[in-house]
This record gives C-alpha cells, sequence and structure tokens, in this order.
C-alpha cells in the first residue's frame, strides 16, 4: 500500500492518522530502517551526477543541472561541475 492512501480521517475519537500510528510500532519503525537503507545508494547516485549542493547529517540538498543554471548561469554550474569532479561524457575537443 503506498503512503498517500493512509491519509488521515475523523472518526468519533477525532482525527485519526494510520500511516503516523503505525510508524510508532516496531513494524512500522523496522519498514522505516529499512527505506533509510537505501539512503547511501541514493548519495552515492546523487554524487556521481553532480545534484548535491549540500549534505550533513543524514539529509542533504539536491538540485538538477538545469535549476542551477537558470538560477545561477552557465559559469557557475561549470566551476560547480569541476568542484564536484563530475564526469561529462559529451564533451568533445575541436
Amino acid at each position: 500500500m503506498e503512503a498517500k492512501e493512509l491519509a488521515p480521517y475523523y472518526d468519533d475519537g477525532g482525527k485519526r492518522d494510520p500511516l503516523a500510528e503505525y510508524l510508532r510500532t516496531d513494524d512500522g519503525a523496522a519498514e522505516m530502517e529499512a527505506l533509510d537503507d537505501h539512503w547511501g545508494e541514493v548519495m552515492e547516485l546523487a554524487e556521481r551526477y553532480g545534484f548535491i549542493l549540500s549534505a550533513a547529517g543524514g539529509t542533504a540538498t539536491l538540485a538538477t543541472h538545469g535549476a542551477l543554471i537558470d538560477a545561477l548561469g552557465e559559469q557557475e554550474e561549470a566551476r560547480r561541475l569541476r568542484m564536484c569532479n563530475v564526469d561529462i561524457t559529451g564533451y568533445r575537443a575541436d
């Protein structure tokens, strides 16, 4: 079941949130831990492709290259790509 299918609702006891209730159980905690086990994979890919703007303590700010070019311009994105040592496979010198 997808998380969005576990929407909060109201009953005679007030507002209920089945997902939040599940997260308080041992099974819910174990499932979150299993999902968190993928963090290393996510960060490895984000680093490889240069999407990380900042990362610390289990959090990261990511951005697409298109968004960065729109916000900062090509010159700044080129500087950032060099700093991150992103593999630029399509460039061919004349």
